[in-house]
C-alpha cells in the first residue's frame, strides 16, 4: 500500500511547531508514550526570555541605586545567561519551522510487510521494519512513527492521512501499537 503525500497538501505553521516540539521531546514520548503531552516550547521559551528580561530590568535598577550590590551583579549576569541561551533555543526552533516549510517536498509513504518507507522527491530514503517500531501515535497536527532507536528519524505524516495508515495498520496487523486513534 502506498500513500502519496503530495506538496500542494495545505500544512500549516502548527504542523510544522508540533513536529520541532516532537522533536524537542521525544525521549519523554518514548519513555511515556499513552501519558505524555507535548509542552509548546515555543512557549517555554519566549516565558523564560521575558522573565530573564525582567531580572535584568530589576538587577539593573539595584545596580543604578547602588553600584556595588553583588547580588544584584550575580543575578544580572544570570539573567543575561538565561536571556542568551533562551533566545538562542527560540532562534533555532523558529529557524527550523521556516527550513522544513521552505524544503518542502512531496514524499511517499510506503506501508509493506516488512515496514514503513518514506521517499522524498530527491530519492533520499528512510526505512524502518516494523521490529524497529516502538509505536504510532496520532498528534492534533501530525502523527508519528517512532521507531525504538533515538538516532533513528521520526516518520511524520498529515493527519490527512491518518485513516489510510489506521486501516493499513488494522488489516494487517504488524507489532505495533498504535496510540491516540
Amino acid at each position: 500500500m502506498t500513500i502519496h503525500i503530495s506538496a500542494q497538501e495545505p500544512r500549516l505553521d502548527a504542523y510544522y511547531r508540533e513536529y520541532v516540539n516532537l522533536v524537542a521531546q521525544r525521549r519523554k514520548v518514548m519513555q511515556h508514550p499513552t501519558t505524555w503531552w507535548l509542552r509548546n516550547w515555543f512557549l517555554n521559551e519566549w516565558i523564560f526570555c521575558v522573565i530573564a528580561v525582567f531580572w535584568l530590568a530589576i538587577a539593573g535598577w539595584i545596580l543604578f541605586t547602588e553600584l556595588t550590590f553583588v547580588p544584584a551583579i550575580v543575578l544580572a549576569c544570570f539573567s543575561a545567561v538565561l536571556l542568551l541561551i533562551s533566545a538562542a533555543r527560540l532562534i533555532r526552533m523558529y529557524r527550523m519551522c521556516s527550513l522544513l516549510k521552505r524544503n518542502r517536498k512531496s514524499l511517499d509513504l510506503t506501508l509493506d510487510a516488512d515496514g514503513v518507507e518514506v521517499r522524498d522527491e530527491s530519492g533520499q530514503t528512510i526505512r524502518i521494519k516494523w521490529e524497529g517500531i516502538a509505536f504510532f501515535r496520532v498528534f492534533k497536527e501530525s502523527a508519528c512513527f517512532f521507531p525504538y532507536e533515538m538516532t533513528g528519524a521520526l516518520i511524520a505524516v498529515s493527519p490527512n492521512h491518518v485513516p489510510e495508515i489506521l486501516q493499513y495498520l488494522r488489516e494487517n496487523k504488524p507489532d505495533v501499537r498504535i496510540i491516540g486513534a
